[in-house]
């Protein structure tokens, strides 16, 4: 460390120190130079920074800690703050945006989503932090690969120790609960216009063999009206 230090003039650095009894722990050296008597002499300070060592080994353990449990939800999971910026990123959320955790963290959803969905993002993330009430929303978000996907996000409000004010979001995706919907429901709308329209009788009956629906041929031959066609039991 101190090799470098006449062509500084000061020097920070970090070694290690074997006391007595052969103990060794780590210091930190602060070093500067300075001219007594017409000659240039060392000042040389040292700290016992093993503390401070523990302290930074324990806060890397728990964001490991989190960044592993958060990893592992399937969902994606992201931490924004005040300038709507991201601070934390899971791998879910890396992937719907299409970028590195690297790339990500300090970036808005302007670089990664289309500016009409970024608008309403920020409408979101605005009024949480306004209001600090939780927020849910059924929206929908173009992924990496230009898809255009349906989701539900809840995002909550989280002040830290200090007062920094952050949005916390969860997405999930429902795009193929969307797209079965809409296919039961179009199913549903061509079983209608068939038997709406068929001669012959048609009736449905559940499980308890209750008629649920009867088409109007069954009306017609049957002489009874349709509201009036659904009884406890089969005809």
């Amino acid at each position: 460390g101190f090799s470098r230090l006449h062509e500084k003039g000061s020097l920070v650095f970090e070694t290690s120190h074997r006391a007595r009894g052969g103990r060794i722990f780590p210091v930190e050296i602060t070093a500067t130079l300075f001219e007594y008597d017409g000659a240039i002499h060392t000042l040389a300070l040292a700290r016992d920074i093993t503390k401070r060592r523990q302290s930074e080994s324990e806060v890397r353990t728990s964001r490991d800690y989190l960044e592993n449990i958060i990893n592992a939800i399937a969902d994606p999971v992201f931490v924004k703050n005040e300038d709507h910026r991201f601070v934390l990123v899971n791998d879910a959320e890396c992937a719907l945006a299409g970028g590195t955790r690297e790339e990500l963290l300090g970036r808005t959803e302007y670089d990664y989503f289309p500016k009409e969905q970024a608008d309403l993002f920020w409408e979101i993330d605005n009024r949480v932090l306004a209001n600090g009430e939780p927020d849910r929303n059924e929206l929908l978000v173009t992924d990496a690969s230009g898809r255009i996907r349906t989701v539900i996000t809840h995002k909550s409000h989280y002040v830290d120790p200090h007062g920094n004010r952050f949005v916390v979001g969860v997405i999930r995706d429902i795009t193929k609960r969307k797209e079965l919907e809409l296919a039961q429901c179009e199913s549903e709308k061509q079983f209608r216009t068939l038997t709406e329209n068929s001669p012959n009788i048609i009736v449905r009956y559940d499980r308890e063999c209750r008629r649920i629906y009867v088409n109007p041929a069954y009306s017609r031959k049957s002489g009874i009206p349709v509201e009036l066609s659904y009884c406890s039991s089969p005809a």
